[in-house]
């Protein structure tokens, strides 16, 4: 007898809940701004970087880039080791600091700009650009060392 009257119950009130209230009104779309400017942190292997970036949006469908960034990279045969018993890292045969300075500019195109939301933008990019290498002595201090470059 109890279990048809929850039955009973929770039927009841799944009809009464489907009763009450509006449909919520639909979210008006986003509009972007046609200018986009920013920095950018770099994590990667060869340590830190920073870089920037500028957008322009032409329509819908195009947007003109571009980009730099700063950071640092390693040469293929270098190997770093930790000394434990002084703390310090130390890499062998390690003579120049290496940084990369990127910039380039390009183009992307969305697609499915008609069928698919906001929400979801595949693009295709295409991008062209120098990079400069600037490299300093690895036995000068950090800094100081840039007077070398």
């Amino acid at each position: 007898m109890k279990q048809i009257l929850l039955i009973i119950f929770l039927a009841a009130g799944l009809v009464y809940s489907q009763q009450i209230g509006e449909f919520a009104p639909e979210k008006e779309p986003v509009q972007f701004p046609p200018n986009a400017a920013g920095a950018d942190l770099i994590f990667s292997e060869g340590g830190f970087g920073l870089g920037g970036f500028y957008r322009r949006t032409l329509n819908k469908e195009i947007t003109v880039f571009s980009d730099i960034s700063f950071s640092e990279t390693k040469d293929e045969k270098e190997v770093e080791y930790y000394d434990y018993y002084t703390g310090q890292s130390i890499v062998y045969g390690k003579k120049n600091r290496i940084f990369i300075l990127p910039l380039y500019a390009g183009v992307q195109y969305r697609l499915f700009s008609d069928d698919l939301t906001d929400n979801l933008r595949p693009y295709i990019n295409c991008a062209a650009g120098p990079t400069m290498v600037i490299t300093t002595p690895y036995d000068k201090e950090f800094f100081s060392s840039f007077g070398k470059a």
